[in-house]
């Protein structure tokens, strides 16, 4: 018969900016021994799928290279669905306002490249349409 030995749960809370908690991943880790007296070792990790599509748990933070996660912020403001709004550094982009966008939320625009949130973006079209109705180029002459 098989003995337990000792085990490790580990749980990650994951908080955004006034520590509310955003979303919790278990882990547990623990050694048996079976009757032959031979030693197997399990590990159990709850794995979460962020917004780009990559699977993490918290033992990637220890690889190498190490995912780190961040938070989209259109994602936790939107209500409707409701979505814990991780995504991957890797996958996310920085808008030209400081927010963080998920590959959902992001637009790039087509003149500058530059990446933008949707509020950003349809400020940066609108201001991109009217421009031409009330200015116009003028010309130096010398």
């Amino acid at each position: 018969m098989a003995k337990n030995a000792p085990q490790r749960h580990t749980i990650a809370k994951i908080t955004d900016r006034r520590g509310k908690v955003i979303l919790e991943v278990t882990q547990k880790e623990y050694l048996v021994m079976e009757s032959n007296g031979a030693i197997a070792s399990y590990s159990e990790y709850n794995n979460i799928i962020l917004e780009d599509g990559v699977g993490w748990n918290p033992a990637m933070l220890s690889q190498r290279p190490p995912i780190h996660i961040a938070v989209c912020a259109v994602c936790r403001k939107r209500r409707k669905p409701k979505t814990h709004g991780l995504v991957s550094v890797a996958g996310a982009r920085l808008c030209v306002c400081g927010r963080l966008c998920c590959p959902k939320h992001r637009r790039q625009s087509s003149r500058d490249n530059k990446w933008r949130c949707p509020s950003c973006h349809r400020r940066h079209v609108l201001k991109r349409l009217l421009t031409p109705v009330f200015f116009r180029k003028r010309e130096k002459t010398l």
